[in-house]
């Protein structure tokens, strides 16, 4: 009688249930039952308020991004039937890279009533559509990620730790919205590609393939950008059609960037397809240890001539964004490319000259370069 009386404040056809479960003598299994309807019903008031509070204060990025992490969440409900494969994922994940490293980041959509979408974003969302589809319905694809995540947890654990710091930095930032505009765009155009690579790329003929791909791109960037060295204009900019130009210049951070001076001592820094001289540097300085692969260890003669091409765009490059942070990334890298040459060709061929012979041309370089 007791438990038919906990039950008297119910609705009448709640309450029928409830006794029936109750003189079945499954009164746990009823209250559990209720709390898991009560919680989901909760969590859909909560997100629908937490919805509602970001239209209104956050960006759209920020709104997008909330809407977009509950449909990644719903996508784990699907069953396992694996609809796409590995390989669909690589091609649209090449396709996404040469997006990325050869398309200026300020290139964007424009349309009435919306804000500008940048071209880069465009592209990285079929990628992550399909990423996350191919994740969540093939076990096997969880499974190599659970295990690569295992074997390489440091990188994981740094990759995923750089992200955090990201997020966490937004509450010390003076431009909180702007902030987490960008934290979003890492996010979409930084881990999620770098999860791509970790789940499907499976041989070291695949990963040639992007080495190969990132050359070619590098090659792209530092042609353009020396080119705008050599004419002291930004030719990814000049080669805008007047309307386009005249539209995103209505953009408050284009406009600042077309109108900043690209003059420091009386020398032009090129910029290529990048923001800012800086971040043109630091990717040649990033260019030319791959070339180094592609040069000493490619397959053929168009892996070392590709590789060779990568190195003299990355000199070229770092020269024309004359920024410091280019040539210090650069000598670094190259100092650890050498250093980790020397050492896999001391391993595997013992007797060979070229270890030391490049042991001394290193220290005499970076010794000149001290002194």
């Amino acid at each position: 009688m007791g438990r038919m009386a906990a039950t008297a404040w119910l609705p009448r056809r709640v309450r029928l249930v409830a006794e029936s479960a109750i003189s079945n003598r499954d009164f746990r299994g009823f209250v559990r039952q209720f709390l898991v309807s009560t919680a989901w019903a909760a969590t859909a008031v909560f997100r629908g308020l937490v919805a509602g509070f970001a239209s209104i204060i956050l960006p759209p990025a920020g709104t997008f991004g909330i809407v977009a992490v509950a449909a990644a969440i719903l996508l784990w409900t699907l069953p396992d039937l694996p609809i796409v494969t590995d390989k669909a994922v690589r091609k649209l994940l090449l396709v996404t890279l040469i997006t990325f490293l050869c398309v200026p980041g300020y290139y964007a959509l424009i349309a009435s009533g919306l804000p500008q979408i940048s071209i880069r974003r465009i592209s990285a969302a079929p990628l992550i559509c399909l990423y996350l589809l191919y994740i969540s319905t093939s076990a096997a694809a969880r499974a190599r990620l659970g295990t690569v995540t295992r074997e390489a947890r440091t990188i994981i654990i740094g990759a995923a730790g750089l992200q955090v710091m990201i997020f966490l930095s937004i509450a010390t930032s003076i431009h909180p919205t702007g902030s987490l505009s960008q934290a979003t765009d890492a996010l979409l155009t930084w881990l999620i590609p770098f999860f791509c690579v970790v789940s499907t790329v499976k041989t070291d003929r695949e990963l040639l393939t992007i080495f190969r791909v990132v050359c070619l791109c590098g090659v792209f960037v530092g042609a353009i950008g020396f080119a705008d060295f050599v004419l002291q204009r930004t030719i990814m900019i000049d080669i805008l059609p007047r309307p386009v130009f005249d539209n995103m210049m209505q953009d408050i951070s284009f406009a600042r960037y077309v109108n900043h001076p690209a003059f420091r001592n009386g020398a032009f820094r090129a910029s290529s397809v990048f923001g800012v001289a800086l971040s043109f540097g630091e990717f040649a300085a990033m260019l030319a240890p791959l070339g180094g692969f592609l040069l000493l260890s490619g397959r053929g003669f168009s892996d070392r001539l590709l590789g060779g091409a990568a190195i003299a765009a990355s000199c070229l490059g770092v020269v024309a964004a004359g920024s410091r942070g280019g040539y210090i990334a650069s000598f670094a890298g190259w100092a650890v490319f050498a250093a980790l040459w020397i050492s896999r060709v001391g391993m595997t061929r013992p007797r060979s000259l070229a270890p030391p012979i490049m042991t001394a041309i290193a220290a005499i370089f970076f010794g000149s370069l001290v002194g």
